[in-house]
């Protein structure tokens, strides 16, 4: 019989951040990096003093919070985004990247969408392959979701 208690692999999820190389070598992420593990060692930290007067409310609350936070602060260290194209009404191509956040319930969702502009079809393919401009749009998506993030005190 399967248990009802819905299986989460803890060590996997702090172990295993999903970033690519680029983004460890990134030299702008240090302190993002400094911030990941401040926010992981807090939480093992938590579920290592977890006493018995605590409540299953209160463990839940707080697990909960601290596994939300270390997903948002994955997401500004290497932003989750994607590129389309968009026909206005009026007949022109617009091109758009679309940026995913966690929201309070854990659910990854668009957060944003940033024009960038007129363009053609065949522009818009020559642009989401150049690397120039992943980069740029890299930076503008890390801005915007630090925005959103609430860093450790």
């Amino acid at each position: 019989m399967k248990s009802a208690i819905r299986s989460f692999d803890y060590v996997k999820f702090l172990n295993d951040d999903g970033f690519t190389p680029e983004t460890y070598k990134d030299p702008k992420n240090r302190e993002l990096f400094v911030e990941l593990k401040k926010l992981k060692d807090g939480y093992i930290a938590f579920t290592q003093q977890i006493r018995g007067n605590t409540t299953i409310r209160e463990i839940l609350e707080a697990d909960a919070k601290y596994l939300i936070r270390i997903q948002r602060l994955r997401l500004i260290i290497q932003p989750r985004f994607e590129f389309v194209m968009q026909k206005h009404l009026q007949g022109r191509n617009y091109a758009f990247i679309r940026s995913y956040w966690v929201d309070d319930n854990g659910n990854f969702c668009r957060i944003m969408a940033k024009s960038l502009g007129r363009t053609t079809e065949k522009k818009y393919k020559e642009m989401i392959k150049n690397p120039k401009f992943i980069s740029r749009a890299t930076k503008i998506m890390k801005e915007k979701l630090y925005k959103q993030y609430t860093p450790l005190p």
